[in-house]
């Protein structure tokens, strides 16, 4: 993964977790990035931190043209980099008029074990506006790429999705398997009320279609059988300037979104299997804090965990859901996905409020740990600075 450290190396761990990858960046020699190429570093290690390659490769684009989408390290060693590259100096997506194409296209650079000679492979998106992109290693020891896309009609299609890409890859950079799901505006209006409903449905008659609006790829797991599970959530953040008061100069507000999920599994033909929309509504105005949701799975089941309002636990499709505060209690819930059709089921597991002799504080997504298939711990602040542990077995 990469940590997106500050001043420091990033860090790519194998599929198998026995070896991994440092990468660095060189310098610049020039300071103009419409000029300059980048130098980047890759030292590989095994589990005991014996050295086992170190290079340094020129990236064929300028760093103006070229976006980094993702890096994977598969398990014999060979590097795969994942890049948008620009058709311009624009370094932003935008469509062309003429064409009605994208100024960029997606290129997979593979970098084998013990070659400095980087492959190029070009991955053709045309109208396809990838929003997000992520590679992971599959059991079959091919790679296997998921994310977004848009199709650059109407406002912020940068960040609104349109629906979900898969693609498969080769050790020596050959692609294979491209697909492209549409999300149905059916599945997009679940959950919502009829003023948006109203909205979708003029989008969709003029052609620019509705958007599963700000959906960021959170998790992608990769099945024994080759399977794909996509999951994603809505997440945005809305500043407000409050204008002072006699003339004071005011303040800003600043409010965090984690709504909606959206959960995708492929087939390991390429078949859609199915696509369903979690509804959630969660806001606060501390980062992330106790939002957004924690992804477990087992052989026949897949779990979101979240803090939720107990409104919400048997919600009526046409309904939308009820708004959890962060930091203001909320219960423990998850939703239970049957891996064979999508189908699923929603329970309250505890009132952080009301949890055995004390008030549960500080519950956060980030801290639950998995121990097994159904099984979690996770974190909160009990009273007078003591912390508790609680375990939870999912059935």
């Amino acid at each position: 993964m990469d940590f997106n450290l500050v001043d420091k190396f990033i860090v790519y761990r194998s599929f198998d977790h026995k070896s991994f990858l440092v990468k660095y960046r060189r310098i610049p020699e020039k300071k103009d990035d419409k000029k300059s190429f980048d130098k980047i570093g890759l030292v590989a290690f095994d589990g005991n931190m014996n050295q086992l390659s170190s290079r340094e490769i020129t990236m064929p684009y300028t760093e103006r043209r070229m976006d980094n989408l993702d890096y994977q390290l598969d398990n014999q060693g060979n590097l795969f980099m994942l890049t948008k590259v620009y058709h311009d100096d624009s370094n932003d997506d935008k469509k062309r008029r003429k064409d009605e194409e994208a100024n960029y296209h997606i290129e997979l650079f593979t970098l084998q074990s013990g070659s400095d000679k980087m492959i190029t492979t070009k991955i053709e998106n045309k109208d396809k506006f990838i929003n997000k992109l992520w590679i992971f290693d599959s059991p079959k020891g091919d790679l296997i790429a998921g994310g977004y896309f848009s199709n650059g009609k109407g406002k912020d299609f940068e960040v609104n999705c349109d629906g979900v890409i898969t693609f498969k890859m080769k050790a020596n950079g050959t692609v294979y398997d491209q697909f492209t799901y549409d999300i149905p505006v059916e599945l997009i209006n679940e959950y919502e009320s009829n003023k948006t409903k109203r909205k979708n449905e003029r989008k969709e008659e003029k052609g620019e279609g509705a958007k599963f609006t700000n959906l960021k790829l959170k998790d992608l797991e990769v099945g024994d059988d080759g399977s794909i599970v996509l999951v994603g959530e809505q997440q945005y953040i809305v500043v407000r300037n409050n204008p002072g008061m006699n003339g004071s100069s005011g303040s800003t507000t600043v409010t965090y979104y984690y709504n909606d999920i959206l959960v995708t599994k492929i087939l390991p033909d390429g078949k859609l299997s199915w696509m369903k929309k979690i509804p959630k509504a969660q806001s606060g105005h501390k980062g992330q804090g106790g939002m957004s949701y924690k992804y477990l799975n087992t052989q026949d089941s897949h779990f979101l965990v979240f803090l939720d309002n107990v409104k919400n636990i048997n919600l009526p499709v046409d309904k939308t859901p009820a708004h959890h505060s962060d930091g203001q209690g909320g219960y423990l819930t998850a939703v239970k996905i049957a891996d064979a059709d999508g189908t699923f089921t929603k329970g309250s597991i505890l009132n952080s409020r009301d949890a055995g002799d004390f008030n549960l504080e500080r519950m956060k997504m980030d801290s639950v740990v998995k121990l097994n298939n159904n099984t979690f711990l996770v974190e909160s602040y009990k009273k007078r600075g003591e912390d508790v542990l609680l375990k939870v077995t999912l059935k």
